[in-house]
């Protein structure tokens, strides 16, 4: 037996937002909406939106999750993407926790949905 194992950490929902940098505030505070939605992204409308305090353009995704544990697990994924800066994935710019939904504020993609790149590229 590996008792190590088999112990959980109790690690409040309050200290997991704080370590992956979600803001307890409505994305509506820092973002314009542009537009309307430009695909969707599982089961949520990605919205292209602007942010005026660096005069960017973005693109908005949200989640609301049904349970404590999803809480924690989208939270913890939403850490791990905020850590990684990298020329080939879409980089997380924010996240916020607001009315029970968490938004990401991600890297927009000026192109559009690779899926329907892949399939209408010639060849």
């Amino acid at each position: 037996s590996y008792p190590l194992l088999a112990c959980k950490l109790k690690v409040s929902i309050g200290e997991i937002l704080a370590a992956a940098d979600v803001k307890l505030d409505s994305p509506a505070a820092h973002l314009r909406v542009v537009g309307g939605p430009l695909n969707r992204g599982g089961h949520t409308p990605i919205h292209k939106v602007l942010k005026p305090s660096d005069g960017l353009h973005y693109a908005t995704k949200s989640a609301a999750p049904k349970n404590e544990m999803e809480k924690q697990e989208l939270v913890r994924q939403i850490g791990t993407m905020r850590s990684v800066n990298s020329d080939y994935i879409v980089n997380c710019s924010d996240a916020y926790e607001f009315k029970g939904r968490l938004y990401l504020v991600l890297e927009l993609m000026e192109a559009g949905d690779l899926a329907k790149m892949i399939i209408d590229r010639p060849g």
